[in-house]
């Protein structure tokens, strides 16, 4: 299985991903029904999508495994050595794809260098919602260390209400 991530980042005044395949890719969320899975705590149309992606703190990676993009991953919310980490995959790619993916995704997060060669990254950590029983048990799989719930730290608002949130973390 040949797995990379593709930065979405700017080179040479242009960014790795265009517009249109970024609709694409909401799109394939929407026809899905993963986009109120993902993006729970506000409405997101396909204009939010793009300018959620090009914010500056947000960093995004698509993720490929053998030709065929089946989803991506994000890290945001840095502080010292820390980043949340959020990890989607297409149901193309759900179950070996998607397990192997992620973990080379969080291996790949912690091992980032900076320039000088120091790691950027010590620990990732993620929030899921405690009703996304699906989400938490991958995210165990995938080897993320369950800590504990923190009450009504997410909002769902299609449900217009807050929900337990399921701690977890990884470190190199």
């Amino acid at each position: 299985m040949n797995i990379t991530l593709v930065p979405y980042v700017i080179v040479n005044d242009k960014f790795t991903v265009t517009d249109d395949e970024l609709l694409s890719i909401y799109n394939q969320l929407k026809e899905e029904k993963l986009l109120d899975k993902i993006f729970y705590h506000t409405p997101m149309d396909e204009n939010d999508f793009v300018l959620y992606l090009k914010t500056f703190d947000n960093r995004f990676f698509f993720t490929i495994v053998d030709n065929e993009v089946i989803g991506f991953s994000w890290l945001n919310k840095f502080e010292c050595n820390t980043a949340r980490v959020h990890q989607v995959f297409f149901k193309s790619g759900w179950g070996d794809k998607a397990e192997a993916a992620a973990k080379f995704g969080l291996n790949y997060f912690l091992h980032l260098k900076d320039l000088e060669g120091k790691y950027i990254l010590d620990t990732l950590v993620g929030i899921t919602p405690k009703p996304n029983r699906l989400a938490v048990k991958f995210a165990e799989k995938v080897g993320m260390n369950i800590v504990g719930e923190i009450p009504n730290i997410c909002y769902l608002y299609k449900h217009n209400k807050t929900v337990p949130g399921v701690l977890s973390y990884i470190t190199r």
